[in-house]
């Protein structure tokens, strides 16, 4: 008679193979969506829309902007498991605004930054896929 069990498998890893009676994982690979069409299909269940907002007229570009930003933001937060804990002194990687230029290599332990990320190469793999988005959003970074 066959003897079977079931395995809890981690977060972050998926089945590999049986190999010599052991169950081999491996990490499963995180799959960062690089454009914001991307992005929105991956958060659509918590996005709104909102029919009439009223925003300064030479600021639109820039709030859109923003508004794409945060919805990328949570679908990459979404794929890696993470949210930054502002309270707790750990570093984040950030991407913010410094008298009008963009820094996009920016580390924080406790100052709130609203585009933040786990690890320095999340961060500059985010600024790399929308630095449009984020040159046209600085002034509210």
């Amino acid at each position: 008679m066959e003897e079977t069990k079931k395995l809890a498998i981690p977060d972050g890893y998926e089945f590999d193979r049986v190999e010599n009676g052991e169950v081999i994982l491996k990490k499963k690979e995180v799959v960062l969506p690089k454009t914001f069409e991307k992005c929105s299909e991956m958060c659509i269940d918590d996005l709104t829309a909102q029919v009439l907002l009223v925003i300064p007229r030479n600021e639109r570009d820039s709030i859109n902007a923003i508004c794409q930003l945060l919805v990328c933001r949570n679908a990459w937060w979404k794929q890696l498991g993470w949210k930054p804990d502002w309270k707790k002194n750990r570093e984040k990687y950030c991407i913010y605004s410094w008298e009008g230029n963009v820094v996009p290599k920016g580390i924080s332990a406790l100052g709130n930054h609203i585009i933040a990320f786990p690890t320095p190469e999340v961060r500059d793999q985010f600024y790399v896929a929308f630095k449009d988005l984020i040159e046209e959003a600085k002034e509210l970074l």
